[in-house]
């Protein structure tokens, strides 16, 4: 494990609301990644604010739907890896609660790789 934080950025936000979606970020990079394969926790400053990241590999990337995981389509239920169920819910959450507390929410997709990545302003 290697952690790196690069100084003391504060944001201003509802605690509650992040810590689910920091909380649903780091729970599905776990469900999704499949056994010995890799996540990485990024927390960095940025001119925007303070970024979050959760990457990780998956087994099936052409099979991902990215619409379906970022809550553009109907919440649906995707089992993980280890064919735990969900509800469909988290990453919808996450995106209104992130919309909320003025930040932003996105995902990318790279090879065998996914990234959700929250950006939330600093206090001003």
């Amino acid at each position: 494990m290697e952690r790196l934080v690069e100084d003391n950025s504060i944001i201003s936000a509802d605690r509650n609301q992040v810590s689910l979606v920091l909380r649903n970020l780091i729970d599905n990079a776990i469900k999704f990644t499949p056994l010995g394969g890799r996540i990485w926790f990024i927390l960095q400053s940025i001119p925007e604010g303070v970024q979050f990241s959760a990457e990780n590999e998956v087994a099936d990337n052409p099979g991902i739907d990215i619409d379906n995981r970022i809550g553009n389509k109907m919440a649906s239920a995707t089992r993980g890896t280890g064919n735990e169920q969900g509800v469909g819910l988290g990453l919808i959450l996450c995106q209104e609660y992130v919309k909320n507390n003025g930040g932003t929410f996105q995902v990318d997709q790279k090879e065998n790789r996914i990234r959700f990545s929250v950006v939330l302003p600093g206090e001003r």
